[in-house]
């Protein structure tokens, strides 16, 4: 697994997870992409009678998820009860919704 699109691909994840765990977030990668999703970030609890989703989130290079992939990320969302975000990269690390729906603060 020394491939450059992997390095580059798993960069992204790392990169990822290094922001959101600036921001307090519990980060799990999955190991080479094995699992649906490519990073599970749990948010702390900041008031103890509000809920917090799970971000499961996608990490592409490219910002491109084809439409099978799309149906199934959309279908884990309904299943796991989590908010499922495409990570990418654009003058750093950037988020958007399954709509393209740009998240700026997170």
């Amino acid at each position: 697994m020394g491939g450059r699109n992997y390095k580059i691909g798993r960069r992204l994840e790392y990169d990822c997870m290094d922001y959101l765990r600036k921001k307090g977030y519990y980060c799990v990668r999955s190991y080479a992409s094995k699992g649906q999703f490519d990073v599970i970030a749990i948010r702390p609890v900041y008031h103890p009678h509000m809920f917090h989703f799970p971000l499961m989130i996608q990490c592409k290079t490219n910002n491109y998820i084809p439409p099978k992939e799309r149906e199934e990320l959309k279908q884990a969302s309904e299943r796991y009860q989590g908010w499922v975000l495409i990570c990418y990269r654009d003058h750093g690390v950037r988020f958007r919704t399954l709509s393209g729906e740009i998240i700026v603060n997170i």
